[in-house]
């Protein structure tokens, strides 16, 4: 059935301002076509946020990252033994405290929170492709969630993009 549609009645038109006089523009600058495209980041170091496009190497691990200088920066530091006691020593050359357990201000542990917070970022992202991988090669959510310690329901709620 149509419906019958009342005409509204008009409203009286603003008065026109003036136009600000028109700046030039500047002019375009052209493209080297010799440039090549800087390609996309495909992954960040996990400790220093580096893309993968401003290093020479990345290390891939499970769902986390490392580049070269920060391998180089590890390697440095474990082997000048600056991060605790060496192997076979009181300590067995692990830090003595967890990061968040040491004596650090309210600023030096909010300056961590976004570093610790890209990482976990990072890494959701790694087990979410993860995830669809093997849905794409036919695995069920039961398996999946089994292999995540969860619950089937629980791996579709929080992989399929449906939940």
């Amino acid at each position: 059935m149509a419906r019958a549609v009342t005409p509204r009645p008009k409203e009286p038109k603003e008065p026109k301002q003036a136009k600000e006089p028109k700046q030039a523009k500047e002019p375009k600058q052209a493209k080297d076509p010799k440039k090549p495209k800087e390609p996309a980041p495909v992954a960040f170091c996990s400790f220093c946020r580096r893309p993968d496009t401003e290093v020479k190497r990345l290390v891939a691990g499970p769902g986390v990252y490392i580049c070269d200088g920060c391998v180089a920066l590890c390697a440095e530091l474990v082997g000048t033994g600056r991060v605790g006691p060496r192997r076979g020593e009181a300590g067995g050359g692990r830090p003595r405290r967890a990061p968040w357990e040491q004596d650090l201000g309210p600023e030096e542990v909010l300056a961590w929170l976004p570093q610790v917070a890209a990482a976990a970022g990072q890494v959701e992202e790694n087990l979410a492709g993860w995830v669809g991988k093997a849905r794409a090669l036919g695995v069920t959510w039961a398996r999946i969630g089994e292999a995540l310690g969860m619950t089937r329901q629980s791996a579709w709620e929080r992989f399929s993009g449906e939940g």
